[in-house]
């Protein structure tokens, strides 16, 4: 018998200056093609990991978050920010998204096991098309959806999980 053990990875962009990239991240595009995202760090009210310890007291704080900001209208374009300081085998990651604006489409969500731009899988939530969905894109052609609608609302914080162990994905 042996034990293994995990590591956790958070990322803090608290000490990342506003409107920059944070370090060991790079923007690229899916689908259609165009520019990669505009990707920024800003300050933005967000929820708190944990619930408050006094009535009443405040469940928001004003905190460091990535944001992207392109405008480019281009239908089927999917700007992607990928970490590029490990690579992961089986994981599980949480994250807070918010559907803020778009006119074509109003999308957040993870992409992972990236091997190259056209080749990963992602999740995503749709403001405009009201549902979470997952694909698999493979030599840049993205596979049918897999996934529920769901009454989905802008400048609103949803929690979006993903676990990957082997060739078993769940979506929470």
């Amino acid at each position: 018998v042996f034990a293994v053990n995990a590591a956790e990875r958070s990322f803090d962009f608290s000490e990342v200056k506003t409107g920059s990239l944070p370090p060991g991240w790079k923007a690229f595009v899916a689908g259609a093609p165009g520019k990669p995202g505009d990707w920024q760090i800003v300050q933005d009210e967000a929820p708190s990991a944990f619930a408050p310890l006094i009535p009443g007291a405040a469940r928001t704080s004003r905190r460091a978050v990535l944001a992207q900001f392109s405008r480019e209208e281009v239908d089927e374009r999917f700007p992607i920010l990928a970490f590029e300081g490990e690579r992961y085998g089986d994981f599980t990651a949480r994250l807070r998204i918010k559907l803020v604006d778009g006119k074509l489409e109003q999308m957040a969500g993870l992409a992972f096991r990236i091997s190259d731009p056209g080749n990963f899988y992602v999740v995503r939530a749709s403001g405009l098309g009201r549902n979470l969905r997952f694909y698999k894109f493979v030599n840049g052609q993205r596979s049918q959806p897999i996934g529920p609608e769901l009454p989905l609302e802008r400048n609103r914080w949803y929690e979006l999980g993903v676990k990957m162990e082997a060739n078993r994905i769940q979506i929470t």
